[in-house]
């Protein structure tokens, strides 16, 4: 029996996710997708065109925005919240709890494999990575901190957007040591103050009102 074609581009980006965590973009070939996928060299090709178009989907699903909180769903669906301190105190919480939960605490290992060797071993599309698939809620960061802060300064702007981001990897890069030598009661705690940490900084940094949970 045929395979559906729904299947078999499945089969093809599956392969693909596990192929460039392990062993990296530069040595992952077409045709060991093919083989690893079970399919013919050409499927590859009509599914996804190229390596670096196939590579790019896969980073795609990793940094998954489709239910992203950012600040202008807040702004658009909660807009009271932008009328207090303690409100946009509380519109950060909510965004910088997101971001952790979806990008960090939540990610499958061979996400966080695929994020690291990219960082240690930047790809000939690193750029392409930067401007199409992470730019987008980065951006949105960037713009956060200006509705806060009218007429902020841009080196403030590109720090206070980038925190979620530093301390997201450092967390990436410590998980496997930090499994190897501590229990999940160890690690869990150590998920619990990063992001408190994190988003107490952002907060007061901003001089607003840090919410006592995060005291």
């Amino acid at each position: 029996m045929a395979k559906h074609p729904i299947d078999t581009r499945q089969q093809i980006f599956q392969a693909a996710c596990l192929l460039f965590a392990e062993h990296g973009y530069g040595n992952v070939s077409i045709r060991m997708i093919a083989e690893k996928a079970e399919v013919q060299l050409g499927s590859i090709y009509y599914h996804f065109e190229n390596k670096d178009k196939l590579y790019l989907e896969v980073f795609r699903s990793v940094y998954d925005l489709d239910n992203a909180l950012t600040y202008d769903v807040l702004l658009a669906t909660e807009p009271m919240l932008f009328d207090s301190p303690e409100g946009k105190a509380y519109a950060i919480q909510r965004v910088v709890f997101d971001y952790f939960h979806r990008h960090v605490f939540t990610l499958e290992t061979w996400k966080r494999r695929l994020i690291i060797r990219e960082l240690f071993e930047q790809t000939p599309i690193f750029f392409r990575l930067v401007t199409e698939v992470l730019g987008g809620e980065s951006e949105k960061m960037l713009q956060f901190y200006y509705v806060l802060v009218p007429g902020g300064s841009d080196s403030e702007a590109y720090y206070w957007s980038h925190l979620p981001d530093t301390q997201g990897l450092y967390y990436l890069m410590a998980n496997g040591p930090i499994e190897a030598h501590y229990d999940k009661v160890f690690l869990d705690d150590l998920s619990r103050t990063i992001i408190k940490r994190t988003t107490s900084l952002m907060i007061s940094m901003l001089d607003l009102p840090v919410p006592l949970m995060l005291e």
